[in-house]
């Protein structure tokens, strides 16, 4: 679950994807400028292409963004795996670090985004040449937004379950000195007020002349398929999950979830069940986070990392 209270869409589909669980990247996990960061890095063969800053959402961190066996404290929630993944795929090294609160504060964590991004590049001076993107999840958003303020020379952002006040993002595109980057807004059908937002950003984007693209996930059932993006999820465990939430009237015989599982009772239906570890824990559990993905209100999501990676190529090509 994304908490963003007052969180402020165009083109409607749905999209499905696969990916290869497999990953043959390198992760860590460390402090940089008092920022709690995890970074992936493309197998030692590959030539890295570009750097992808992942900015969570409220209530996340650096942890989500690698497994309990890859990185020391990290949980691995299925879609910041999943968005990980694809970027890995096409040769981007991601980087993901904490704010400093519950939430971004930009006119704090921005300086402290470009600090950690200083440090960084020290450390790896053969990364230096290499262009930065952005992505960015409800509060994280709205972060990589902004970023263009702290950060110099974003080539493309990817902002999920998120828009900001007009009169917020003027304030970087009035400005001559900020080349404002192409910018894919990614959010959800359900929710009508972040859509609003979004096209009002999207127009007042072109107006300056800045490239921009919007991409709205449609509910979708929840499918052994879907669960199966957890990590160690076997299908008879998926099957039982289904079959246990059908019996609750959580879901109908298709899958269809009947109410917000933010407001549903369907852990209580899960009662007792062996669910490999999972504590059902809002903000720390898969099952939530896909649940929420197959509402499709406001969470982040993997269905559409291709069209993101897409958008990043695009952009330093």
């Amino acid at each position: 679950m994304l908490g963003c209270a007052g969180c402020l869409w165009l083109l409607s589909v749905t999209l499905t994807f696969t990916f290869d669980i497999a990953s043959s990247d390198t992760v860590e996990r460390k402090t940089i400028a008092g920022v709690d960061v995890v970074i992936r890095i493309p197998g030692e063969s590959k030539m890295p292409r570009g750097i992808v800053l992942a900015l969570h959402g409220c209530s996340h961190g650096a942890r989500d963004w690698g497994t309990e066996t890859e990185c020391a404290g990290c949980i691995g929630l299925p879609e910041e795996l999943q968005i990980a993944r694809s970027c890995i795929e096409q040769d981007f090294i991601v980087v993901a670090p904490s704010s400093q609160g519950h939430c971004w504060s930009h006119d704090y964590d921005g300086p402290m985004i470009s600090e950690m991004l200083n440090d960084l590049l020290v450390d790896h001076r053969d990364w230096r040449k290499l262009p930065l993107l952005a992505f960015g999840a409800s509060s994280g958003g709205a972060m990589a937004l902004l970023l263009s303020h702290y950060v110099a020379g974003i080539k493309a952002i990817a902002v999920q379950i998120m828009a900001v006040p007009n009169g917020v993002l003027s304030t970087l595109t009035d400005r001559a000195e900020v080349e404002f980057p192409p910018t894919l807004y990614l959010h959800m059908a359900r929710d009508e007020r972040t859509r609003e937002h979004v096209s009002q950003n999207m127009q007042l984007l072109a107006a300056h002349h800045v490239k921009v693209k919007s991409f709205a996930l449609e509910p979708q059932p929840l499918t052994e398929k879907l669960l199966r993006r957890i990590d160690g999820m076997l299908t008879d465990r998926a099957a039982t999950i289904i079959a246990r939430l059908q019996r609750c009237s959580v879901v109908d015989e298709h899958g269809w979830l009947q109410k917000d599982p933010r407001a549903s009772n369907w852990r209580q239906c899960l009662n007792a069940m062996d669910l490999g570890g999972d504590s059902l824990e809002p903000d720390r559990s898969p099952l939530s986070e896909l649940l929420n993905v197959a509402w499709a209100q406001h969470e982040i999501f993997s269905d559409a990392s291709a069209l993101m990676v897409e958008w990043f190529n695009s952009a330093i090509e």
